[in-house]
């Protein structure tokens, strides 16, 4: 069983303490395969049916520990709930982490850290992998699209294009429309929903450490 670290947004994270996350998926990297470019699409179906491709991110029964925006504590704030509901809904909605540190006088606490510079030991996170898939991305089903905690839209749909030139009462699954906009908030600069990359699709879920 090996550790890996991985990065969470605010809303993902309090998606995975409520319960609703269990997938994320990630893009699929040349590097990934031993190369400077993505195999041919032949070579990805022929790994993905003969089990050939090895995640960077493990396998089932691997750990991944979810490093998020953090704050460290003063060393005299010794209480705090890692599992309740968040206060606000601004940036600093992050329940901060468990990272004691020397405080002046005057201090409280520290400042706001970005997630990649979060310690191992102040990750409150533990999460257990139970699949890894490679797929493209829009091979993503409606109920996948539910478990990346994406909630389907209700009524008619009048603003979101499906794909299909409709837009009232459209028929395309409606968590699949929202993740889409999702991804592309995240990866639309890289790897958009249109050109329907390559990603690792990973189910997991959440252990107390």
């Amino acid at each position: 069983m090996r550790e890996r670290p991985i990065l969470f947004k605010g809303p993902l994270v309090r998606a995975i303490l409520d319960g609703t996350k269990t997938q994320t998926r990630r893009l699929c990297k040349p590097d990934h395969f031993g190369g400077s470019e993505m195999p041919p699409d032949s070579a990805m179906a022929r790994a993905i049916e003969f089990g050939g491709q090895k995640s960077p991110f493990g396998r089932p029964g691997d750990r991944l520990w979810v490093r998020e925006t953090w704050q460290a504590w003063p060393v005299n704030v010794s209480e705090f709930d890692d599992s309740g509901p968040l206060s606000t809904e601004s940036i600093r909605d992050r329940v901060p982490a468990h990272f004691e540190y020397q405080a002046g006088p005057t201090d409280s606490l520290g400042p706001w850290r970005p997630s990649i510079h979060m310690p191992r030991r102040a990750s409150r996170i533990d999460l257990e992998i139970t699949e890894v898939r490679v797929q493209r991305l829009q091979d993503i089903t409606e109920e996948d699209a539910r478990a990346e905690c994406v909630d389907p839209m209700p009524g008619p749909v009048d603003v979101v294009d499906c794909g299909n030139g409709h837009g009232y009462f459209d028929p395309a699954p409606p968590a699949r429309c929202v993740f889409e906009e999702l991804w592309d908030s995240i990866n639309g600069a890289r790897a958009p929903w249109e050109r329907n990359p390559w990603v690792w699709a990973i189910t997991f879920k959440r252990i107390r450490p």
